[in-house]
């Protein structure tokens, strides 16, 4: 419509050849604000192709950040189910010297560690620090027995561990007619202490000894194995629960 209209606007500019005419000059004002208005036309046009560009430019990135969200998000549960999976056993193999560290503060930072049960065979056990350990073990539900020597551990010196472990219920079985002269126990099945040290400040503080920690697959099957023969032999004197002392 207004291309045909500025045609025949110029046809009858042309036809007015008096350029000093009222028709000629007023032909010439309404071509000249009709460019104008054509020219705003335009723009307008440009200018709304311009935002509608901005706009889906602005929606792909908006679809294309949230389709990368869901592969993330995706991903990760992978990961998540892939990291359930049991992962294998830290190997660790330690050994720990009196006179390079305090043997008592190993133990108990050791013992701590126990999640379901310790099975114990300590030849000579009279260190209460010790005894409190395993009692408030017991006491958080880890399975806790204690294997010994009939003579050293009934002697007066030990009275405050058995009575810390009885208040517990930490069963104590004591081998009778012979020595039991191991100094070992495990914990959870996962790690193995063995070493020379025995639970008395005397061996763990002033003497020249040592503990050996191992946590290696399989370390302690050896040692339950040996620990049961010992537990349920019948010659034992049971103390479960311990006498009043």
């Amino acid at each position: 419509m207004t291309i045909k209209l500025k045609d025949r606007l110029m046809t009858l500019r042309n036809a007015a050849r008096d350029e000093n005419s009222d028709l000629h000059k007023a032909l010439v004002k309404l071509q000249t604000t009709m460019d104008t208005k054509e020219s705003r036309r335009v723009i307008t046009i440009v200018f709304v192709l311009v935002v509608g560009m901005i706009f889906a430019a602005s929606w792909n990135a908006k679809i294309r950040t949230q389709n990368e969200q869901s592969q993330q998000s995706t991903s990760s549960t992978d990961n998540a189910g892939a990291l359930s999976v049991p992962k294998q056993q830290t190997s660790t193999d330690q050994n720990i010297y009196s006179n390079e560290e305090n043997l008592e503060a190993a133990e108990i930072a050791t013992l701590r560690t126990a999640q379901n049960s310790m099975d114990i065979a300590m030849s000579d056990f009279t260190d209460t620090n010790i005894a409190d350990t395993l009692a408030e073990r017991a006491r958080r539900g880890v399975r806790v027995r204690v294997y010994g020597n009939a003579g050293p551990t009934r002697a007066a010196s030990s009275a405050q561990v058995l009575a810390i472990l009885h208040n517990a219920g930490v069963p104590v079985r004591l081998r009778k007619g012979a020595i039991m002269g191991l100094s070992s126990y495990q914990i959870d099945g996962k790690v193995l202490r063995t070493g020379a040290a025995m639970w008395t400040a005397q061996s763990l503080l002033y003497s020249d000894s040592d503990l050996h920690v191992q946590s290696t697959p399989g370390a302690t099957d050896a040692f339950r194995s040996n620990f049961e023969k010992m537990w349920e032999r019948g010659s034992n004197i049971i103390i479960n629960p311990a006498p009043h002392l």
